[in-house]
């Protein structure tokens, strides 16, 4: 976005950058790809990164209206870190937990009653 600005009688233009979000990085060691954090999340890309031989995957809050992201990809130094890196701030609280079958005593494949 570029804004023109009229100074002592000269022409110029500023140039306004965006705000960026706040930008959060975790490293950890799992054996798993997707640690929970307690956001749902919709994946919505993935993609080889220059130097690392593992995909990094692309997330988005699936909350209405908020608008955090996240990656995850696998450490090139070391296979078993993981590095998230989240963007923005979530204006909402963590959702509540949805029972898993061990809670409701229902398997996961069963019809509803």
């Amino acid at each position: 976005m570029n804004r023109r600005l009229d100074i002592i009688g000269e022409d110029a233009t500023a140039i306004v950058k965006p705000i960026r979000e706040p930008r959060v990085i975790v490293q950890a060691i799992s054996e798993v790809d997707i640690l929970d954090d307690g956001y749902r999340w919709w994946k919505y890309g993935q993609k080889v990164v220059q130097g690392n031989p593992n995909p990094r995957s692309y997330y988005k809050c699936t909350n209405a209206g908020c608008a955090v992201r996240k990656h995850i990809e696998r450490a090139s130094h070391d296979p078993k870190a993981i590095i998230t890196t989240y963007e923005g701030k979530h204006n909402h609280n963590v959702p509540t937990a949805k029972p898993s079958s061990q809670e409701t005593g229902v398997p996961p494949d069963a019809p509803p009653a």
